[in-house]
C-alpha cells in the first residue's frame, strides 16, 4: 500500500513522507549555510580539510617548536604518527634528559605515562620516567583497555 499507519492512527502517503524528508533536508541545508555564514571568513578554510587525521598529526609535530605542543603527538593513536616515528623517537630521546632535569610544569606523571616504552632507547632514562605514580597510571590504562577487547579479568 502507499500509506503507512502511525502510532496515533494517522495515515501518511508516500508523497507526504517524501515531502517531509525533503523539507527537513532543506531546513538542514539552510541551518548549515547560516552557520557557515556566521563564521569569520578567515576560519572558513579550516572547516574543510582534504588531509587525513594522521597527516594532520604529523604536520603538527613537524611544525611545532615548543616541546609541550610536540609532545601532544604521543597522546594520539600511534598509527597516526607511524610514518614519522623515527623523528618522534629521536626528538623524544634528545629532550628527555632536559625535561627530567628541568621538570617543566607540563611534564606530569600523566604525560610521562603517555611515552611508549619502545620509544625510549636508554633503559636508565626509561626507569627515570617510570616512577611509582607513572607505573600506576600505565597499569590503570592497560586494565581499562582489557574489558574493551573482550579479555575481562
Amino acid at each position: 500500500s502507499n500509506s503507512a499507519k502511525g502510532e496515533e492512527g494517522v495515515k501518511l502517503t508516500v508523497e507526504q513522507v517524501y515531502g517531509m524528508i525533503g523539507g527537513l533536508c532543506v531546513l538542514q541545508l539552510l541551518t548549515f549555510l547560516a552557520f557557515f555564514r556566521s563564521m569569520k571568513k578567515k576560519d572558513r578554510r579550516t572547516f574543510f580539510a582534504f588531509k587525513t587525521g594522521g597527516k594532520f598529526q604529523q604536520e603538527k609535530f613537524l611544525e611545532h617548536t615548543e616541546d609541550h605542543l610536540k609532545f601532544n603527538t604521543l597522546s594520539v593513536n600511534r598509527n597516526m604518527w607511524k610514518p614519522i616515528k623515527p623523528q618522534v623517537k629521536s626528538w623524544l630521546n634528545e629532550r628527555l634528559p632536559i625535561w627530567l632535569e628541568q621538570q617543566p610544569d607540563w611534564f606530569t606523571a600523566a604525560r610521562k605515562a603517555q611515552i611508549p616504552d619502545d620509544m625510549v632507547t636508554d633503559p636508565a632514562m626509561l626507569n627515570a620516567i617510570r616512577g611509582k605514580e607513572v607505573v600506576a597510571i600505565v597499569e590503570k590504562r592497560r586494565a581499562s583497555v582489557i574489558p574493551g577487547i573482550g579479555l575481562g579479568v
